[in-house]
């Protein structure tokens, strides 16, 4: 198996024929796409801005694919498939099984990206050498650390009378001090329960599932990153009541900042946090893709143990400080729905601020 990735990484061999049958494919399928838009994927654009590494959408702009080449993909293959961006995990393997394959299979790939010229002779790109010009210039813009600006991505809905609305907020992220305490802060405002308050194998009701007012799907997210995270609430209902999602998730983040959890909250939350952690690594394509991840995002590939004990030491004092200091910062807020009563990032802005919510 990993000579064969080994294979893939060192002479993709990308066909022109093939590279265009993908292109035709990609652009037939765009419009779905953009109506399909995701909550999450407005989130990163609304922290970290548009244009950014984290801010563009899952898939490429359809005017960024157009001038795609069989030569551009392979000189984008000599760039970025390098050992240093290199990650080899693997489940119920033996580790010394493992970097001996690293070793063996792995070892040719080079250290760092051939020079400009060599990877226009590799790739057979010469004659594109300003398209290939352009693709360098926008690798490395995305290629530097992305930084939480705070903003709004709104996006039309098409699915009529509903809506959804998040506000987040930036945090510690994977691994760092005090993300045991924001994974358990997400925890106690239902982030990682069922939706339904009735749903089996959830240890005690989460605070938003028994907060008193109009009926909302709503729940608490945290998407740790490498250099940071993002804390915050997302908001389902209906388009006429936009306002009130918007103030149904100020008001929730603003609780855990007004009041700490009590002893029966905090403990239910840290099991429910727990149950999290130990369901994501459950089974093999489940724990492959957890170790891959915490190593792309350079965080380290912590223990499962560790992990627990981290959010085993969590105080009431810990998640109070946590909510505090996320409230503080400058809001993202996104949102899919009609835009019409969708009021403006500085309008949520202040509310967050304001002692009325």
């Amino acid at each position: 198996m990993t000579e064969l990735l080994a294979e893939v990484m060192r002479a993709p061999r990308f066909k022109g024929y093939l590279v265009d049958e993908v292109k035709a494919s990609f652009a037939a399928a765009a419009a779905e796409r953009a109506e399909s838009a995701t909550l999450v994927e407005a989130v990163y654009a609304a922290a970290f801005g548009q244009r950014s590494a984290l801010g563009r959408g899952l898939w490429a702009e359809e005017e960024d694919v157009a001038f795609l080449s069989a030569a551009a993909l392979n000189f984008h293959a000599g760039r970025r498939f390098t050992a240093a961006n290199t990650v080899l995990a693997g489940v119920n393997v033996a580790h010394r099984a493992l970097v001996e394959a690293a070793g063996r299979f792995l070892g040719g790939l080079p250290a760092a990206a051939p020079h400009m010229s060599e990877l226009l002779r590799l790739s057979g790109g010469g004659e594109d050498g300003e398209v290939l010009g352009r693709i360098t210039a926008a690798e490395d813009a995305q290629a530097a650390a992305p930084r939480y600006t705070g903003g709004e991505s709104y996006h039309r809905s098409a699915a009529g009378n509903l809506a959804s609305v998040a506000l987040a907020l930036p945090v510690p992220g994977a691994g760092a001090k005090g993300s045991a305490a924001v994974a358990v802060l997400a925890s106690l405002l239902g982030g990682t329960a069922p939706r339904s308050p009735n749903a089996p194998g959830l240890l005690g009701a989460s605070r938003l599932a028994l907060a008193p007012g109009p009926h909302h799907d709503i729940r608490a997210f945290y998407l740790p990153l490498r250099d940071s995270g993002l804390f915050g609430v997302e908001v389902d209902g209906e388009d006429g009541d936009v306002r009130g999602l918007v103030g149904a998730a100020v008001s929730a983040v603003k609780s855990a900042a007004k009041k700490p959890p009590t002893r029966d909250e905090l403990a239910s939350a840290k099991t429910n946090a727990k149950m999290a952690l130990v369901a994501s690594r459950e089974g093999r394509a489940r724990l492959r893709s957890a170790l891959g991840s915490d190593a792309l995002r350079g965080a380290g590939v912590v223990a499962e143990d560790a992990a627990l004990a981290a959010l085993d030491a969590v105080t009431a004092e810990d998640v109070s400080r946590a909510a505090k200091t996320a409230v503080a910062a400058e809001p993202a807020v996104a949102a899919i729905s009609s835009l019409e009563l969708m009021p403006p990032q500085h309008v949520v802005s202040a509310m967050l601020k304001s002692d009325r919510f």
